[in-house]
Parts: C-alpha cells; sequence; structure tokens
C-alpha cells in the first residue's frame, strides 16, 4: 500500500494545526519531517507505559484514548478527531504515555519527533503558544469532565456527552437532526461518563423511548437537540 503524504503547506486540518501560524517557506520543512502513516481500525498508535518519542497529530480519521486503572479494568477517557494532538501531555513532562492510542476509524497520522518539535518551540513562538493552547483546551475539558462525572446524574452525563460528541463529530441532516459520525458500543459510552454499561443501556433506552434521539446502523442521531440540553443543563 502506497504512503500517504500530507503537505503542511494546504493542510486540510491547516485551521486546527500547531504550525498553522508559520510561514509558508516553514512549513515547507515541517514537510520534509513529518512521518505520516495509515492505520486501520483497532490499530494502536502507542501504549499505556512505553515511553514518548514524539508528537501524533490526527489529519484524518478517530482515535481513542484508554487507559488501565485499579483491577485493570480498562476505561475509555478521551475521543480525538482531525486536528487534535496526541502525546503532548506526557511528551513536555517528560514521562511515558498515560493512555493507550487506539484507531476507531480509519486514520492518516502524522508524527513529528520530540527533538524536531523541541527545536520548532525554541525558533518559533506560534507553535509553543498553539502547544499551549491546545494542552490548556485538555485540561480544561478534564476539569469540566470530573464536575460533570461528580455533579450530574447518569441521565444528565449521557445528554451531555451526546451532545459533546455531536459537536465534534456531528453533521446536520436535511431533516434538521444531527448524526453523530461515530459508533461507540455502550461500554465505551459507560466509560466516558464514568458509570456502568447497564446504567448507559438504561438512559439510552430511555432517550429512545421519548424519541430524543434514534440510531441507524449503531450511529446516533439526535431528533430533539434542545431537549437534550434541557436535560444535560437545566433538569
Amino acid at each position: 500500500m502506497k504512503k500517504p503524504t500530507v503537505d503542511c503547506t494546504h493542510c486540510e486540518s491547516g485551521s486546527f494545526c500547531l504550525f498553522r501560524d508559520m510561514p509558508q517557506d516553514a512549513l515547507s520543512e515541517v514537510s520534509k519531517y513529518n512521518q505520516v502513516n495509515s492505520y486501520k481500525k483497532t490499530q494502536t498508535l502507542y501504549v499505556q507505559g512505553n515511553p514518548v518519542f514524539g508528537l501524533y497529530s490526527i489529519h484524518k480519521g478517530i482515535v481513542k484514548l484508554t487507559q488501565i486503572g485499579m483491577q485493570e479494568k480498562e476505561t475509555l477517557i478521551r475521543i480525538e478527531g482531525e486536528g487534535d494532538v496526541l502525546g503532548g501531555e506526557e511528551l513536555f513532562n517528560e514521562v511515558n504515555y498515560h493512555s493507550t492510542a487506539t484507531v476507531l476509524e480509519d486514520a492518516e497520522i502524522c508524527f513529528f519527533s520530540k527533538e524536531f518539535i523541541d527545536e520548532l518551540v525554541g525558533q518559533y513562538p506560534s507553535v509553543a503558544r498553539n502547544l499551549l493552547k491546545e494542552l490548556a483546551n485538555k485540561l480544561c475539558q478534564s476539569k469540566i469532565q470530573i464536575c460533570t462525572l461528580t455533579q450530574k446524574k447518569v441521565t444528565q452525563r449521557l445528554a451531555e456527552q451526546i451532545l459533546s460528541l455531536a459537536d465534534k463529530f456531528g453533521s446536520e441532516l436535511p431533516n434538521g437532526n444531527i448524526i453523530v459520525h461515530l459508533t461507540l458500543t455502550r461500554n465505551e459510552l459507560a466509560g466516558l461518563i464514568g458509570t456502568s454499561r447497564e446504567a448507559v443501556t438504561r438512559a439510552l433506552s430511555g432517550f429512545l423511548k421519548k424519541k430524543l434521539v434514534k440510531q441507524k446502523s449503531k450511529q446516533l442521531i439526535i431528533v430533539k437537540e434542545n431537549a437534550l440540553k434541557d436535560i444535560a443543563f437545566y433538569s
């Protein structure tokens, strides 16, 4: 299979890319150091506990981050998509990976070595600034997630999570409904909102019964977005 290439000067993820504010001639140099690989669903980018050698940036596709905790239980902690950066927290803390990154939907992933990133950060303040924004955003998301897990009921958490997934991976259908282009198991949804598979099944069944959402080919379709928002943020 032909290895994919990505021209950083004309990247489709440009508005999200860490290098988006660099001069065009510098972006041409970045392309030379960009190691791009194709991954099929279920393939692994890196494994929890392994050393970090650089940054991954998702050009296309979807990746899930899971963590093995107490009693060897695996929990889904985050889902990343186009333009998201993986491994930044560990790279700059100089620690091993805290999670395992597994491809959820076929993907093309850019990889940049630690040495190259260090050089860019020192040479281009915009890269350092965008990295700080990326890491700060993830920190804010983690704080919001902690608040949600500790203060909201399962139905509220599930409604909020569905809306969040729709915002990141959804698109509007001709009838105004929103389809989430992502297939998750009940266990994966449970991991995202910190509950059991059984609790997710009960809450989702309630949403389906009330016709707030529906399912098509294992993908969720939001039928009544405002009703979900009421549950997530105002109930």
